[in-house]
């Protein structure tokens, strides 16, 4: 977005911001510079249901039914969308605050979210901001904050059928209606069953049997390399194989259960360690699949038979 900087020009009548280039003038005053002479009323209160549209003007709250949210829309940030009679370099955007409350205690305060941006509320909600009205006018056309309309949604982000949750090791074993997402290999069918914290600790024994066997482990993962790779490609996933035994504790795990085209039942098991900085995926990844790229030892996933109890596949992620 192309930022510009603000000139503030100051009376003795008034105070107003003006926002060069293709930023829109944002101002609480009336048309013609008039200043307002009596506080605008509180716009009501309205109610709207989870992944249902609502429109809020600032100063108003809406209240989302079964959630105990309430958004709140404090402030026109910025309006930087391009005039209608000037070229700019990009489309710019609009960003405003909210505040949004969740039991009547804030969640996050404030919350500044972009249009067509949208901005997690907490482990079980999404806000979307989706559109601002009025569009944009001419170059240096006054808007007045008060006329600004945001249109939002708030959408759930919880898995449809509850997870399970697992302590030492820290996993989520996802049930077959949640998990919806197939680890690619040929051993296992689209079809899923949901495992139990017992199949999740059955299937981590055999992974830790299967670590424990480092040189079988490494020969079976690098078969299908051409005879003259396997040399380094045995050096560099024993590498892996041996970074991994050393932070096993640390991973994260999320456990999905297959069945095998063979008539067994398979547990797939996704190992994540990543560090607890990263916002993004401590409110991801017990909502869902986490697919990453990259990453090296850090992130490996194993197909696990647990009837016959061993290793099927077992994949390190390479380095970018």
């Amino acid at each position: 977005m192309q930022k510009t900087l603000p000139k503030i020009l100051t009376t003795s009548i008034v105070t107003a911001i003006f926002l060069y280039g293709c930023t829109a003038q944002i101002t609480s005053q009336l048309p013609g510079g008039t200043p307002n002479p009596t506080p605008q009323p509180t716009p009501p209160t309205q109610t709207a249901a989870i992944n249902q549209e609502f429109t809020l003007v600032p100063g108003q709250t809406t209240s989302i039914s079964g959630t105990n949210l309430d958004i709140y829309f404090l402030d026109v940030d910025n309006d930087s969308r391009c005039p209608t009679d000037n070229t700019c370099p990009n489309p710019g955007t609009v960003g405003i605050s909210l505040k949004i409350t969740k039991n009547g205690q804030p969640t996050q305060y404030p919350i500044s979210v972009n249009l067509k941006s949208n901005q997690d509320i907490d482990d079980d909600y999404n806000l979307q901001f989706l559109k601002i009205d009025p569009e944009r006018g001419k170059q240096f056309q006054q808007i007045s904050k008060e006329n600004y309309r945001a249109t939002l949604k708030v959408i759930s982000t919880a898995p449809p059928v509850p997870v399970t949750q697992i302590t030492n090791p820290d996993g989520i074993i996802f049930p077959k209606e949640s998990a919806n997402y197939h680890p690619g290999f040929d051993e296992v069918t689209t079809d899923l069953w949901s495992p139990t914290i017992d199949d999740a600790k059955k299937a981590e024994q055999i992974v830790q049997k299967c670590i424990s066997n480092k040189d079988h482990l490494v020969d079976d993962m690098i078969k299908d390399y051409p005879e003259d790779q396997k040399k380094h490609a045995r050096d560099y996933e024993m590498e892996n194989i041996q970074n991994i035994a050393k932070n096993y504790a640390d991973y994260k795990r999320q456990y999905v259960g297959y069945n095998g085209k063979n008539g067994h039942k398979f547990i797939w098991i996704n190992f994540l360690d990543f560090p607890d900085s990263d916002d993004l995926m401590l409110r991801s990844w017990k909502k869902g699949i986490m697919s990453v790229m990259d990453g090296g030892s850090g992130f490996f996933n194993v197909l696990v038979d647990i009837e016959s109890e061993n290793c099927a596949e077992f994949s390190v992620n390479g380095v970018a």
